[in-house]
């Protein structure tokens, strides 16, 4: 496999989404994880967990508030290699204004996933997102249909 790709909705504003990812206190309420994270271009972003995770060496390439997260990915699983971790971020739609999409593509930066490295971090970044979409909607899964609420659309109705 080329890459992963994960994708979530959030049932918040594009800051809000873009916090979660940035934020050390915000990163450490949703996945308990311990995040030193600068957002500066070449700023560490490092996450560690109890269960042995720890992303040093791993640091923002750009960033562009509330739309894009570029990270270069080195973690405990897989030292000696490095990976390219981008998440976009956008409206669910047009006019959903606490509505926010995220899609994760992470890769290799130089080759082809094996599959045992797909599989690893696709149920990895998949634990990840279901994480964050449970800590902020609770049991809501964001369907298509719901995408006209009054309540994601901002209206007042």
């Amino acid at each position: 496999m080329q890459f992963v790709h994960k994708s979530t909705r959030l049932s918040c504003d594009l800051g809000r989404a873009f916090r979660f990812l940035t934020n050390p206190d915000m990163i450490n309420k949703w996945s308990g994880y311990t995040a030193n994270v600068k957002l500066k271009a070449d700023g560490p972003y490092v996450l560690q967990s109890e269960d042995g995770l720890d992303t040093s060496g791993s640091f923002i390439v750009s960033f562009e508030r509330e739309k894009l997260l570029h990270v270069q990915w080195k973690d405990t699983f897989n030292p000696k290699e490095c990976f390219d971790l981008r998440i976009q971020l956008m409206p669910c739609k047009s006019d959903t204004e606490y509505c926010s999409e995220l899609h994760l593509m992470f890769k290799h930066s130089e080759r082809h996933l094996t599959e045992d490295e797909s599989k690893f971090y696709a149920e990895y970044f998949e634990l990840m997102f279901e994480g964050l979409r449970k800590y902020q909607n609770k049991d809501w899964v964001i369907q298509d249909s719901d995408l006209s609420m009054s309540y994601l659309t901002g209206s007042k109705l």
